[in-house]
């Protein structure tokens, strides 16, 4: 999608929240994603904990607001409440395929749950990673164990899975 027409696909798809994962966009390139969000909108971004910022949030101030509560160079968690008073965390995810990196986004997650298990929970993203076997595309064989490590960190964060009924890529 070109920069130009994400004003008009955001219009035209009346979106209030809009996610860009796995950017590999410079902090110094930020001003021309920032330039395509329409007015009135909020933002951020982890470009100042990661050279290649990963992951942006930008979401609409008239339905939205929204405070930070963690950015690192895998998530963005947020507290979000809409105008009909929900409050929800959401955290948005890239998880890099390092494995060492994998550790430290799984224990961010499940300190967030900690923290705001009161609230309702939502974690959205690419976590670079399958849940279940047929989900695994490519020569690379799946490890059962980070299957079981993933699916782990899923219940104890008291996650539901809304698996996919379409098309595999999102």
């Amino acid at each position: 999608m070109r920069r130009c027409d994400v004003c008009d696909f955001i219009q035209k798809y009346s979106l209030f929240i809009v996610v860009l994962v796995d950017t590999k966009v410079k902090l110094k390139y930020s001003q021309r994603i920032i330039s395509c969000i329409p007015p009135g909108w909020g933002s951020t971004h982890n470009s100042l904990v990661s050279d290649t910022g990963r992951i942006w949030i930008f979401w609409n101030q008239q339905v939205w607001s929204c405070t930070e509560l963690s950015n690192t160079k895998q998530q963005i968690s947020l507290l979000a409440l809409n105008q009909a008073g929900l409050q929800i965390v959401v955290s948005f995810v890239y998880r890099e395929n390092w494995e060492s990196l994998g550790k430290s986004l799984r224990s961010d997650l499940c300190s967030m749950h900690d923290t705001h298990g009161h609230l309702p929970y939502m974690v959205l993203g690419d976590f670079n990673v399958a849940r279940y076997t047929d989900e695994k595309v490519g020569r690379k064989p799946l490890s059962i164990q980070k299957l079981k490590d993933f699916n782990e960190r899923i219940s104890y964060c008291s996650l539901a899975d809304i698996r996919n009924s379409s098309s595999k890529w999102t």
